[in-house]
């Protein structure tokens, strides 16, 4: 369980819902939205360079099938990291409209999970576009690279860590209330 009351969204200095929301669920999902905004523009700019380049033969990059479906599988990610994002916002309004802390646990869990797994969707989705960018994808100031780079580095954050909150949400299912502790005993 979570040692302290403000984890939960308990502290009695708290003056608004806003600050009764769980710090670990609210975190993470503010997280995710940065990484999120940060695949939309390197996918973004990746599409804008891709429309205008060449490839070796003197062919349009853009009429390349290979490249055609690596745009459209990332943009289907973004699309759908975008909706859970959405929905975790809405769970999020609600909480605070309610205003009756502590969020269930489950709840904790699942916007945890949700939010891990939005910056997973952003991370495969310039992954795959980055794959493609070719030589000039490793140039410092390329629009993909420097994506590449931030969502990489940002993955790496505790809060948002796919295999922790993967492991997190797992427990959550197989085994009931595991709060923000991944490692707890399971409940009876």
């Amino acid at each position: 369980m979570v040692s302290f009351p403000m984890y939960l969204g308990m502290s009695p200095h708290a003056s608004a819902p806003t600050y009764r929301l769980p710090i670990f669920a609210g975190l993470s999902s503010m997280v995710a939205g940065s990484v999120l905004g940060m695949a939309e523009r390197g996918i973004k700019e990746f599409i804008d360079k891709v429309k205008v380049r060449k490839d070796t033969r003197g062919a349009p990059k853009w009429t390349n099938a290979i490249m055609q479906r690596r745009v459209a599988e990332s943009s289907a990610e973004l699309t759908s990291a975008r909706l859970l994002l959405h929905n975790i916002c809405d769970r999020l309004d609600a909480a605070m409209a309610a205003d009756r802390p502590p969020m269930d646990a489950d709840d904790r869990v699942q916007i945890r999970w949700d939010a891990g797994y939005v910056v997973e969707l952003s991370r495969r989705a310039i992954d795959r576009v980055f794959a493609a960018a070719g030589a000039h994808g490793i140039y410092e100031g390329d629009p993909a690279h420097r994506a590449y780079r931030d969502i990489n580095t940002a993955c790496h954050h505790a809060i948002i860590d796919f295999d922790s909150v993967a492991e997190l949400r797992g427990r959550s299912i197989l085994v009931g209330d595991v709060g923000e502790n991944p490692r707890a005993t399971p409940m009876a």
